[in-house]
């Protein structure tokens, strides 16, 4: 289960447009769709408690695809664009590791053959 705030937008919409389609109850529908009767009762206030004609209107006013195709089609792209984002951070990580181990290398060298103390001893000040 989700708290309201993390619902996006899109999501509060979607579940409030299928909650007007559908002509159940608050509680009925909230229960078969996991989300608290309350979180419900909040987004109809937030939205004006509106009908299926005006939410329609908000599901098209922010561009948000209502068939089940459109969705899962910008889910799809939503799911490229996050693993791109992934891989690309994951190579920025095993970059920064590289880094690391590279720096520890040189100080390591630095300590054994020349001598220089480059970390700070434990306890100094």
């Amino acid at each position: 289960k989700k708290v309201m705030n993390q619902y996006t937008e899109e999501e509060k919409l979607l579940l409030l447009k299928e909650y007007v389609e559908s002509g159940k109850g608050p509680t009925v529908f909230a229960r078969e769709k996991g989300v608290p009767y309350q979180t419900l009762y909040g987004w109809q206030s937030a939205y004006g408690f509106p009908d299926i004609k005006n939410i329609t209107e908000m599901v098209k006013s922010k561009n948000i695809p209502d068939d089940v195709q459109s969705l899962q089609s910008e889910l799809a792209r939503l799911r490229k664009e996050k693993d791109a984002e992934i891989k690309r951070l994951q190579k920025e990580l095993n970059e920064e590791k590289l880094k690391n181990l590279a720096n520890e290398t040189m100080i390591n060298l630095a300590e054994r053959r020349f001598h220089i103390q480059v970390r700070k001893k434990s306890g100094a000040k």
